[in-house]
């Protein structure tokens, strides 16, 4: 898989999915698929940000078989949705999960009007003091066609998993592997100003990634292939002058790129190992260790 680039569903130049669906669980089966297609092998380190490291958890814990390590991004465990929605200055942080939920909010409108001028709020809210005008204008070219911003948006719209879905439906078993710990070693990766979700909150992050507190647990007979005993798990807050953790910054791409090339396996046999990467906005270096100087080039929005 290594050097290879495709985007997240309904993110253009990605097509609108016919079926419309936006659930963690499909994006769950995306990331196993494009494991398939790439011709994936069990070396393949899977690393994710935002939606991407949602998407990550809930894949390395429906086939593990696929993932040797895993890296994420910007978003803790669902685990720690407890302690996040507990607090009240998260909340008013949260303010768009809602927005985008109520239809009376008429958000696809709001979020065009005025140039996206939506977006240009969120960005700054989130990395305070960073001028990211050239990376919005990609963001937005993403978002015109109001079919790719309504797909956008329906991410937020999507049942939460089993809960929201009632276990059914077509990625039902994705849905509630998303709910449980990944059994891979894991590195988290947080920005210690992200001005979306408080690294405060995250604290506890590394313990729900350690293998269920580093205790045996039971095999889920709906999620194929579960591993019974979980690894363990870091967490690191990348030191940012401003802001979320900032992959399109020299110095945010130095530090993500260092901490996930000390997560990696060493290679063996003389093999590169093979990493997908998945996440809205994020363009991470994340280059084969035959090839240790490469770089990806920033994609405004999808898997890298």
């Amino acid at each position: 898989m290594t050097g290879h680039h495709a985007v997240m569903r309904g993110y253009a130049p990605t097509a609108v999915p016919r079926d419309g669906n936006y659930s963690v669980g499909a994006l769950v089966a995306d990331a196993v698929a494009l494991h398939e297609v790439m011709g994936g092998d069990e070396q393949a380190v899977l690393i994710g940000s935002d939606w991407g490291a949602e998407t990550a958890y809930g894949a390395a814990a429906f086939a593990p078989g696929r993932w040797r390590r895993l890296v994420a991004l910007g978003v803790p465990p669902f685990a720690l949705d407890s302690v996040l929605f507990r607090d009240y200055r998260q909340l008013r942080r949260f303010f768009y999960l809602f927005f985008f939920r109520d239809p009376a909010a008429q958000a696809e409108a709001v979020v065009a009007a005025d140039e996206m001028a939506f977006v240009d709020h969120l960005w700054r809210d989130w990395s305070p003091g960073y001028d990211a005008a050239g990376h919005l204008a990609e963001v937005k070219d993403c978002l015109r066609d109001p079919a790719n911003l309504s797909a956008a948006i329906g991410y937020y719209r999507a049942p939460a998993g089993p809960s929201g879905t009632g276990g059914a439906g077509r990625y039902a078993a994705e849905d509630r592997a998303a709910l449980l710990p990944a059994g891979q070693p894991t590195l988290y990766l947080h920005g210690s100003a992200d001005g979306c979700i408080g690294v405060e909150l995250v604290a506890a992050a590394e313990q729900h990634l350690s293998a269920c507190h580093g205790h045996a647990s039971p095999r889920p007979a709906d999620v194929p292939g579960h591993p019974r005993v979980c690894a363990g798990a870091r967490r690191r807050a990348v030191q940012q002058p401003t802001g979320e953790i900032e992959p399109h910054r020299p110095a945010g791409r130095e530090a993500i790129a260092q901490l996930t090339s000390e997560h990696l396996p060493e290679q063996r046999g003389g093999r590169s190992c093979s990493r997908l990467v998945i996440g809205p906005g994020l363009g991470l270096c994340a280059q084969s260790r035959r090839s240790a100087s490469g770089r990806d080039r920033r994609s405004p929005s999808g898997v890298s």
